[in-house]
């Protein structure tokens, strides 16, 4: 291991509650298949706070690290590493429980491990680098799980439900651009729209001017789209009064539909520090139900999750450089001031990613 490295610095929490800064020892030894990467820039996600607050990760007595997005640089390679070289400016995503997460002074990559590495495009800065992985995956991965002939056809249609949310950001500009869809509907409040409808939305509804958003929904399909169903739901709030009324929303599975819920049915909260694992668990059989038989009765549903495929990251520098997909970041702070950041991500009111630059 590099003489001038022998610990690292990280954002961690070992029980349900704050995160602090703790220290590490490195190995002595790098892997032979492994990266040293030095951070320079980590964002913050809903789900690092979210987790924080589950007293059962607390039985795991290991630190457990902030943050999935990074950015930075290799500055030592393995013996074996041949794709790899110091000075290679890096980016992508540790999704790992125990050990340090992407706020972190530097990381160890396992590539036999972590995939979700890529270059950093060519023209991004570190910030704009650590503020597109996990987002803009998981929103490419959504499209993967429908049928892409289905997607394309004249009529269709995406729904995104939480369009200013920062997948739901994505999620539009990649319907739009890069998947050729014809219309996409999102949901957000009024001070969004602008916002919204700029990034390609066609139909906007305001989900605070009404107290019944599936039939909100219903309506504007039936008006705007002549009763054309939806092609395709991407979640990003949570929740089941949506996907409780997919038969009058979606087309049916066997035409290649789907359904993906990001925070599955738990229930939006005024803070993501506000949901509780118990509602979450209560729910879980629905959802169990939904996954394993949805399709006997039409419905394609599936949880959000990271991409499972290469394609969000051989096609990345592609996508962003010639389609004009935009990454909005809401704010960048020292990551001394990361409780500054944390706090501006729980009020919810943020509109883009929260990044962190190291020092």
């Amino acid at each position: 291991m590099s003489a001038e490295v022998r610990s690292i610095k990280a954002l961690t929490f070992k029980s349900a509650g704050r995160p602090r800064f703790t220290t590490q020892t490195l190995p002595t030894k790098l892997g032979k298949n492994c990266l040293l990467v030095k951070v320079h820039a980590a964002a913050l996600n809903p789900v690092d706070i979210k987790l924080t607050h589950i007293p059962l990760l607390g039985l795991i007595r290991k630190e457990k690290g902030i943050g999935k997005d990074f950015a930075g640089e290799v500055i030592k390679v393995g013996e074996n590493v041949k794709d790899w070289q110091v000075n290679d400016r890096i980016c992508g995503m540790v999704l790992r429980l125990v050990g340090p997460g992407s706020v972190a002074s530097h990381l160890v990559i396992d590539l036999d491990q972590e995939k979700a590495i890529l270059k950093v495009p060519k023209s991004f800065s570190y910030e704009q680098a650590a503020a597109f992985p996990l987002c803009y995956g998981t929103a490419f991965r959504a499209f993967e799980v429908a049928n892409l002939d289905l997607l394309k056809q004249e009529k269709s249609s995406v729904l995104v439900l939480g369009g200013a949310t920062a997948v739901g950001m994505f999620a539009i500009q990649l319907a739009k651009k890069w998947f050729s869809i014809p219309t996409v509907i999102a949901t957000c409040s009024k001070s969004s729209e602008s916002l919204v409808r700029e990034l390609g939305a066609d139909f906007i509804i305001d989900y605070r001017s009404t107290n019944n958003l599936p039939q909100e929904i219903v309506d504007t399909i039936n008006t705007k789209l002549d009763g054309q169903k939806c092609s395709l739901v991407i979640d990003c709030i949570g929740g089941h009064e949506v996907v409780d009324r997919f038969r009058d929303i979606l087309l049916p599975a066997s035409k290649g539909s789907a359904f993906i819920a990001l925070n599955g049915d738990l229930e939006s909260q005024s803070k993501y520090d506000g949901g509780s694992a118990l509602s979450y668990l209560t729910r879980l059989p629905f959802m169990a139900s939904k996954i394993l038989f949805g399709k006997y009765y039409g419905l394609n549903y599936s949880l959000g999750m990271a991409p499972t495929t290469d394609d969000w990251k051989t096609r990345a520098e592609e996508i962003f450089e010639t389609k004009d997909i935009k990454i909005l970041i809401d704010s960048v702070y020292d990551w001394d001031d990361w409780e500054k950041g944390w706090d501006k991500l729980n009020s919810m009111k943020s509109h883009g990613k929260i990044v962190l630059k190291m020092e």
